[in-house]
């Protein structure tokens, strides 16, 4: 029986509530700054989708690495499992951006690309655009750029869910995990310096595209293979484990850092490597507690359809009420988070139970 790790739970809700707040803040029409909290802080939370990758390949390799490496799971049960984790909300989603002509999706992509279309041709994008993230094999295109833009991340781990039976083989052993992980470093230290530059393609690589994302899903496998030996360490030197965790975060803070540098990637890598390392091996109220589990159950949801709660509360126009624009985002956020819970709870819990059907065949 494959042993939880409750502290996991805490991570994904902060993460998927730390998303949410810097989205906000990078979308109210004004942005509250002037200090360390709005200028480096609250941007920084961004950061966190780091973190669902580490924990993704974490979680999938405790559940399916042993069974998948000794054949005890066939093909059809793994990817049909995660099919109906993903697919349902998700296409609830994809639908309501198809079937709305100022879906908010639309309108925070039209807003990224300057590009907006019209009428006919509009629903005509839209159709492409659903069919390709209903199969959830969109990062397969050379760039994808997903109408739900926050679905990029889906696009990458189920990638990495289609490539699993070769993760596996990669972390078949401890050597071999840790040359897999140095020959992934190095894979995309070429690809971002070399192979995807206009050189060859005229694309920037982001960590939209999985050889950019590669160390931090190797780093999970890695760690899953030293998970007993870490959560030793963890339980027997916590503070000291804290302390390291925290001490890459103000290196990432205080040290400039490009997104689209190698540096950035390693450093970054680390930072959520530390964090996971330290969530197994404690079980502090923090990081354990209803509240957080409740949040964790749907931290999936919230990621996904934050920017759609948030272009509601947009509608509500609070700032014609408040003058205060720090008052004003954070009752923003409140609102957003409220109606994503409330959302999330309803279609996860109380409507697609009533049409799981549809998802069984």
């Amino acid at each position: 029986m494959n042993k939880r790790y409750s502290s996991l739970d805490g991570l994904r809700a902060l993460a998927a509530i730390g998303i949410l707040i810097m989205h906000v803040q990078a979308c109210v029409e004004v942005r509250p700054e002037g200090n360390f909290i709005y200028d480096v802080f609250i941007p920084s939370l961004t950061n966190f989708v780091y973190l669902f990758l580490l924990i993704s390949s974490f979680s999938v390799s405790c559940g399916y690495y042993e069974k998948m490496k000794n054949m005890e799971i066939a093909p059809n049960e793994f990817y049909m499992k995660r099919y109906k984790r993903i697919l349902p909300f998700f296409a609830i989603l994809v639908i309501i951006d198809t079937l709305i002509p100022h879906a908010p999706n639309k309108v925070e992509l039209s807003r990224m690309t300057g590009e907006v279309a019209t009428g006919i041709d509009a629903f005509i994008n839209s159709l492409y655009d659903s069919f390709a993230e209903l199969t959830l094999a969109f990062n397969l295109l050379p760039n994808p750029k997903p109408s739900i833009g926050v679905a990029w991340f889906l696009g990458v781990i189920f990638l990495f869910y289609m490539l699993f039976p070769y993760f596996v083989f990669l972390m078949d052993n401890k050597k071999r995990a840790w040359k897999s992980l140095i020959i992934g470093y190095i894979f995309s230290f070429a690809a971002i310096s070399y192979f995807l530059t206009d050189k060859f393609i005229n694309f920037e690589l982001t960590r939209h595209n999985i050889v950019y994302d590669a160390p931090f899903l190797l780093w999970g496998g890695c760690i899953f293979l030293y998970k007993d030996r870490i959560e030793d360490f963890v339980k027997n030197y916590k503070t000291v484990s804290l302390l390291m965790a925290w001490g890459l975060v103000f290196v990432y803070w205080f040290v400039p850092l490009t997104h689209k540098g190698f540096l950035f990637v390693i450093v970054m890598s680390l930072v959520t490597v530390l964090w996971l390392c330290y969530a197994i091996g404690t079980s502090g109220k923090i990081l354990n507690n209803r509240v957080v589990k409740y949040l964790s159950g749907i931290s999936m949801e919230i990621y996904l359809c934050h920017m759609m709660c948030f272009r509601a509360v947009q509608f509500l126009h609070i700032e014609n009420y408040i003058n205060n624009i720090y008052v004003v985002y954070w009752t923003t956020c409140v609102l957003t988070i409220v109606i994503a819970v409330v959302f999330c709870h309803v279609v996860k819990y109380m409507v697609l139970p009533k049409i799981s059907f549809v998802f069984n065949k």
